[in-house]
């Protein structure tokens, strides 16, 4: 089982927080592992939240 997080990240901290992709992470791997794997660790902040826990007023997911 796996499960897919989206993932933020800034390099300045006068900059917002972008979305800058999604992970899949396997059961029993670090998150924060598999997220510096695939976006690396040139962040001053990299965020990542299940996509399950993502509730999108407009955009991505929207069903109007």
């Amino acid at each position: 089982m796996s499960a897919t997080y989206v993932v933020f990240a800034r390099s300045k901290a006068q900059q917002p927080l972008t979305r800058i992709g999604t992970v899949t992470v396997k059961e029993g791997s670090s998150v924060e592992d598999s997220v510096t794997k695939e976006h690396g660790e040139d962040w001053i902040e990299l965020v990542a939240i299940p996509d399950t826990a993502m509730d999108w007023a407009i955009g991505e997911g929207d069903d109007s």
